[in-house]
């Protein structure tokens, strides 16, 4: 029976041809769920272990990466909607007392005046050096412009993708010790070089940053607000940052892009960008109510981070929402929102074209990109439909 009714199935023949063409008959598993005409349907391909020819399931755990930062945003669309945050407020006013966030002021470089011996006398008659030391201080005439909490969750603060205090001795997890102390420790030093503007420049840094101001503004650990106010709302049950004993069994090997096993992937600091592990089903409820047609407050929340804010690039079609990147699928104007993330032994991907209320997500324990899977598949679904 099952037989029968994957025949009937249209878009099986084409998720499967994808599929094929993304495994190569490498190690690791994929999940690709597709939701159109309000049917779900979940196909598995790939094996869980290199030495079990066993397929994947729905309740098998995947590190979905970048996909996190996705969460963030919608974390922090939710706090604004009910009064508790801003979204365009100050990162100052969401940061410990003590700690000074980044801001731009520009700085007034002049020589300074050594008298009428400028000479540098080290203690040494033989290595006296010619200098002309330069001194730079802030401007104090100009009013030092903040960072926003929409410039973090929109890429557009000018704040670098990484800090320069990384400090981790695993060489392919550099985050891996990365603190909150060592996050305050990067803000007490660092400033931002040029003025605020709208240029995208994407900061992983950046939503580390935002994942701490909410946890400070809301008193709690960003793992327990993100499970209470999204995660929870939305049924993801067996979606979560730090994983249980028994969860553990249920996350599957990674593996590297040549097909080597992988180690499992830490973050502290950074668990708002890149530490989220979900599962085949809690992806497919995700996907489900970013294209629901009825209306309550979640999905009102997902629906405000859908919104486009900026380009990307001049020269590129690709736009930015909260969370989000949008494209063009074809041109009539029809146009996917859609996010993916990639850790040491995986990849996913998510993606869907609300007005149309259908949509894809990608699930692989292979650290290969899974971004041409997805938004091909949308693009084909798209254009068969027609």
């Amino acid at each position: 029976m099952c037989s029968a009714l994957f025949a009937q199935d249209p878009v099986k023949s084409l998720v499967d041809k994808l599929a094929d063409s993304y495994l190569e008959n490498g190690n690791g598993a994929l999940v690709i769920g597709v939701k159109t005409n309000g049917v779900s349907r979940i196909y598995y391909y790939g094996k869980k272990a290199s030495d079990k020819n066993v397929l994947p399931d729905s309740s098998d755990i995947f590190e979905i990466g970048g996909i996190t930062e996705t969460f963030t945003s919608i974390v922090l669309a939710d706090k604004a909607m009910k009064g508790e945050m801003r979204i365009d407020g100050r990162l100052q006013d969401y940061l410990d007392a003590n700690v000074p966030a980044v801001v731009y002021q520009p700085f007034i470089c002049q020589p300074v005046d050594l008298g009428a011996d400028p000479d540098y006398n080290s203690g040494d008659d033989y290595l006296r050096v010619k200098f002309k030391p330069i001194m730079c201080l802030p401007d104090s005439s100009y009013e030092p412009q903040p960072v926003l909490l929409c410039y973090l969750a929109s890429h557009t603060s000018g704040i670098p993708d990484l800090p320069n205090n990384l400090h981790s001795k695993i060489s392919d997890q550099p985050l891996s010790n990365y603190s909150k102390d060592d996050l305050y420790a990067f803000l007490k030093d660092y400033h931002i070089e040029n003025p605020i503007g709208f240029d995208y420049r994407h900061s992983q840094l950046g939503i580390a940053l935002l994942g701490q101001a909410i946890s400070v503004r809301m008193q709690k650990e960003y793992e327990t607000i993100l499970t209470e106010c999204i995660l929870d709302s939305l049924g993801m049950g067996s979606s979560t940052i730090s994983l249980s004993d028994e969860q553990k069994l249920k996350l599957l090997q990674g593996h590297n892009k040549k097909g080597v096993k992988a180690a499992a992937s830490s973050f502290k600091a950074f668990a708002p960008v890149l530490g989220l592990h979900s599962t085949p089903e809690d992806m497919m409820k995700f996907l489900s109510a970013n294209i629901s047609i009825s209306k309550d407050h979640i999905s009102n929340v997902l629906d405000y981070t859908h919104n486009p804010r900026l380009k990307a690039k001049a020269n590129d079609d690709t736009e930015i929402a909260l969370g989000w990147k949008i494209n063009s699928v074809n041109d009539q104007g029809m146009k996917m929102v859609w996010q993916s993330g990639m850790t040491n032994g995986f990849a996913a991907f998510v993606g869907f074209v609300e007005t149309s209320h259908f949509g894809v997500f990608v699930l692989s324990s292979k650290a290969k990109s899974t971004d041409i899977l997805g938004r091909e598949l949308i693009k084909q679904i798209v254009a068969n439909s027609n």
